[in-house]
């Protein structure tokens, strides 16, 4: 399945809670036009309304309250909605969120402008309402599924992280491994080299004593004798 299908799966399985949680900024300079928009969206199931105080004062309500769409329009009085658009895509923190562009111009100048400043819709006035709904619904299906990518990826951060982590400590594992098998290597070198050394005279001597119990068996019992042999050749077995 590509990326683009799997957004249409997700757009499409976006449930009537989320669209009716969905929060709508509404950017309009006319109180009427504000209503006539939630009218529209209210039929559709949409409850979630906002509005700023006023035009200018939109892009600190948008970082504030961050809705999951916002519906711009360009030909405002004291603000351009153009200079809204632009400086929301400038922020960082609400650069992604969708924003539907409405106007009553036709110029098609100001259209390609708004889509080049990053309008994610335009919609000329007046509104259709069986227009402007799905247009929303699959805005407010956008964000869902950026939140859901950007949650996924979280996960997929913190599990890059723990894997670091667990092959961080096996690594510390093995070096402490190795360390030991060395210090072990070394010691058992160590140990060897003390062993042989006094080993080697007690060989000697009871080389002699057995060659001396050859030469003249009555100096030592059989007992003494079966001693010494076990002497002797528990020292050559440590000494291989």
């Amino acid at each position: 399945m590509t990326d683009y299908q799997s957004a249409l799966n997700w757009m499409h399985a976006v449930s009537d809670e989320r669209i009716r949680d969905a929060k709508i900024m509404v950017i309009d300079d006319e109180p009427v036009c504000q209503r006539v928009v939630r009218l529209y969206l209210q039929e559709y199931g949409f409850a979630n309304f906002l509005t700023p105080e006023t035009p200018a004062a939109a892009l600190d309500a948008i970082i504030e309250h961050r809705p999951d769409v916002i519906l711009l329009d360009i030909l405002m009085g004291d603000v351009n909605g153009l200079d809204v658009l632009q400086a929301i895509r400038n922020d960082g923190r609400v650069a992604h969120t969708p924003v539907i562009v409405l106007t009553i111009s036709s110029d098609d100048a100001i259209k390609q402008t708004a889509l080049n400043l990053g309008a994610t819709d335009f919609l000329t006035k007046p509104l259709d309402p069986k227009d402007l709904a799905p247009r929303v619904r699959n805005a407010v299906a956008m964000t869902a599924y950026q939140e859901h990518l950007r949650t996924y990826a979280d996960l997929l951060k913190d599990e890059v992280v723990q894997r670091r982590r667990a092959e961080a400590q096996l690594q510390k594992a093995a070096l402490r491994a190795t360390e030991e098998n060395i210090a072990k290597s070394d010691f058992l070198a160590r140990m060897s080299h003390e062993i042989r050394t006094p080993m080697t005279a007690i060989l000697g001597f009871t080389d002699l004593l057995l060659n001396d119990m050859t030469e003249d068996p009555s100096d030592a019992t059989s007992q003494q004798q079966n001693a010494l042999r076990t002497i002797h050749r528990n020292g050559e077995y440590l000494m291989q």
